[in-house]
């Protein structure tokens, strides 16, 4: 379906909406390079996010981690209509008039000329600023000792050290998770090689454990089964349930969020963890309370055993 078509049956009025110079300024300091590609997408187009993943050529996964940042915006961007079993994506009228005045020219009906944003995001500069951070309280001098703080912050670093390096890691694998490589690179280069592979998984927990809380927002019963699976068989298998319920993932997916959930599993267990120091440990990775009571839960039983 043509934006034309969608504003004609869903009456949708494109015609000059309010775009204000402070609006313009907030959607170019927050859109990344991907976000923008998906609003010139659906510029032209209202598509389900299967047709949208096929388009930007990415998984379905990869794009509802966009989707989800995008959501976050101040700025609406996305009216959504369900049609049949697919959800349908189309632009506001703001996030319309801002691709139509600033990402493209239509010269002719032949000839789009994309302007996409060159400065730098507002979450490079601040994945930036926080790396600073990390580096001005780490009083370490040496690739080797950064690797042991790193392989140890879990149980040992003091409160501030380990929010420092949360923020950093959060903020990396916001990057991360946009399919942001150039801006990637951009932070990871500025680590020694050494250090890198740290980093890294630290971020690939937290993304797996984000995506278990976004399984958890759509249904706790899958996500609870989700846990429980995984706990009960030490990390091998999860339930039918559970994977007709991710039928939208792809199964590598699946397979490295539990890998994830058991590795935390054994971290706290490595280090005797009671149940409250478990939730204290992990409460970046697991935001929602009720949630990560019922993961210790599994914890405490699995420790018990």
């Amino acid at each position: 379906m043509s934006a034309h078509e969608y504003k004609t049956e869903y009456s949708v009025e494109y015609d000059n909406p309010p775009m204000s110079i402070d609006d313009r300024a907030y959607l170019q300091s927050f859109l990344t390079k991907q976000m923008c590609r998906i609003l010139l997408i659906l510029f032209f187009n209202t598509l389900s996010n299967k047709d949208l993943a096929r388009q930007m050529g990415i998984s379905t996964s990869a794009l509802g981690n966009i989707l989800q940042r995008m959501k976050k915006s101040q700025i609406e961007l996305f009216i959504t209509n369900k049609e049949d079993k697919y959800l349908l994506y189309s632009l506001t009228p703001v996030a319309y008039a801002y691709v139509k005045d600033n990402l493209v020219e239509e010269e002719n009906p032949q000839v789009r000329i994309i302007h996409l944003h060159d400065k730098e995001t507002s979450d490079y500069i601040e994945c930036t600023n926080a790396l600073q951070k990390l580096q001005e309280v780490l009083p370490i001098d040496t690739t080797r000792e950064f690797e042991n703080f790193i392989e140890s912050y879990y149980v040992k670093v003091s409160e501030e050290k380990r929010a420092v390096l949360d923020h950093f890691i959060i903020s990396l694998a916001k990057i991360h998770n946009e399919v942001n490589e150039e801006e990637f690179r951009g932070i990871m280069d500025k680590l020694d090689d050494a250090l890198q592979r740290n980093i890294l998984h630290c971020v690939s927990l937290y993304q797996s454990m984000m995506q278990l809380c976004g399984i958890y927002d759509q249904s706790w019963e899958i996500a609870y089964d989700f846990v429980d699976s995984i706990i009960e068989s030490k990390g091998t298998s999860v339930s039918l349930k559970v994977l007709c319920g991710c039928k939208t993932m792809e199964a590598e997916t699946v397979v490295g969020i539990g890998s994830s959930l058991w590795e935390i599993v054994n971290i706290s267990k490595i280090n005797n963890h009671s149940k409250d120091e478990f939730m204290d440990c992990w409460k970046m990775y697991v935001t929602d309370k009720q949630f990560m009571r019922y993961i210790a839960i599994g914890y405490e039983k699995r420790m018990n055993v």
